[in-house]
């Protein structure tokens, strides 16, 4: 389409927790922001008869913490910054375009990706722009219909390319063959790629994920009768009046912040402690100060937490039912080591030694300390020893934004260039037959 030339592009990855945007052939993504929709809800009157009326509202910012993407009427993006979304709001209801993995709310990705054009400054829009677009592995053939139709219906845009994430985050680290062990917020999934191309057949995925592990980090908290609390509050002070879901999402910030400086991933399976920098008998080393000032002790059990990603059935000393979880599929396994060795029995013979030789470790749950290390040993005591696993990771910034960094590498190639799906063609075919000749 463009001759082989490099050209001006935008590289977009919307994950269940944050958002990721920014320019073809950059190192990291311009803007990050989470995936949540903000609606300000005003009282007039009386506030007691509870009368309420909603006027949408928001606003975005690099930073990764503290920015919620704004929904108006006419479906475009705020520009408002962080003190509309501050941590001290009591007036602010969320929701959340993206649920399990897919889309349930259009016009609330309609709004982040205008929002996202608008930061990055790209002129009239994205008018004429070229976009690449990640969609997970598991995405629907109506899920990119209505991608195509929302990029050039509605933002005009001049070409556009739909990459699944496992493959792109395959690319970011040299690799085109190989396990993409994806352990995102709001699910864990082990991918084969062969040559570029997603097996669709032989994907395993769980919805144990980092909002599930939050959700164990929460009920570890309950169980030492200690209160979350919020961010910028003092004890006792959180308004009552507060929406749910704005608590909610807090509350989270909250548990996430735990989570990421108290867990680690014990390299084999331990009852010692020993493989913990944690002395049982230092109050205030392994301590973690709440919000409100409480100081929990990280013992064992809150530290191993995140080892639930790697075994099956109870774990880590914290109860797992069969409610906690939402199977893909009957009898899918929840643990990543086993996802990864079902994956890769099921392929073909003559593939099995170069997959397990990649096996490529992703996402923000990724990064706790002994992962790939952990995986590397679980793995190594499944499979029969011809084979040799290999673990492959970069470092914690790059793998929590590996999709985005491979859409940035692909998109910024001359020869990649004559793959994008121009207007012209879109118009020609239609969304349906578009998307299956180009992107199936």
């Amino acid at each position: 389409m463009y001759c082989g030339d490099e050209v001006f592009s935008v590289v977009g990855d919307l994950g269940t927790q944050s958002s990721r945007f920014g320019y073809a052939g950059e190192d990291l993504p311009k803007i990050v922001f989470p995936s949540a929709i903000g609606n300000v809800v005003h009282r007039t009157g009386s506030e007691e008869d509870g009368d309420r009326k909603k006027k949408s509202t928001g606003g975005a910012s690099s930073d990764v913490e503290g920015a919620v993407v704004a929904k108006t009427k006419a479906n475009t993006s705020g520009t408002l910054g962080d003190a509309n979304i501050g941590i001290r709001r009591t007036d602010l209801e969320l929701s959340f375009p993206l649920i399990s993995g897919h889309v349930q709310d259009w016009d609330a990705v309609e709004c982040i990706w205008a929002h996202a054009f608008e930061q990055l400054s790209v002129k009239e829009g994205a008018k004429g722009v070229p976009y690449m677009y990640a969609l997970p592995a598991w995405a629907s053939r109506a899920e990119s219909q209505k991608s195509a139709e929302l990029a050039f219906e509605r933002f005009d845009l001049g070409a556009l390319y739909l990459a699944r994430s496992p493959m792109l985050s395959a690319f970011s680290t040299g690799r085109s063959s190989g396990v993409v062990c994806d352990c995102g917020a709001g699910s864990t999934s082990a991918v084969p790629i062969l040559d570029g191309y997603v097996l669709n057949q032989l994907v395993g995925r769980s919805e144990r994920g980092g909002d599930w592990l939050d959700g164990k980090v929460g009920e570890w908290l309950e169980s030492r009768k200690a209160k979350v609390g919020l961010f910028g509050f003092e004890r006792g002070t959180i308004p009552e009046n507060m929406p749910t879901t704005y608590r909610r999402f807090q509350e989270q910030r909250v548990l996430r912040d735990v989570k990421e400086s108290c867990c680690l991933i014990p390299q084999v399976d331990s009852d010692d402690g020993a493989v913990f920098d944690i002395e049982e008998n230092d109050a205030d080393k392994g301590a973690y100060e709440l919000p409100d000032g409480t100081r929990v002790k990280a013992d064992k059990t809150l530290c191993r937490i995140p080892e639930l990603l790697m075994v099956r059935g109870d774990g880590a000393g914290c109860s797992i039912s069969p409610a906690d979880v939402s199977p893909l599929r009957e009898g899918a396994f929840h643990d990543l080591p086993s996802m990864v060795y079902t994956a890769v029995e099921k392929a073909d013979v003559d593939v099995r030694k170069e997959l397990l030789g990649n096996v490529i470790l992703t996402g923000g749950g990724s990064c706790f300390r002994g992962s790939s290390e952990r995986l590397q040993y679980e793995l190594t005591e499944k499979v029969p020893v011809a084979y040799k696993v290999k673990i492959v990771t970069a470092t914690p910034l790059e793998r929590r934004f590996s999709a985005w960094i491979g859409g940035s590498i692909l998109a910024s190639l001359g020869s990649f260039q004559q793959l994008w799906l121009s207007k012209a063609e879109y118009e020609e075919m239609g969304a349906e037959l578009a998307c299956k000749k180009r992107f199936y």
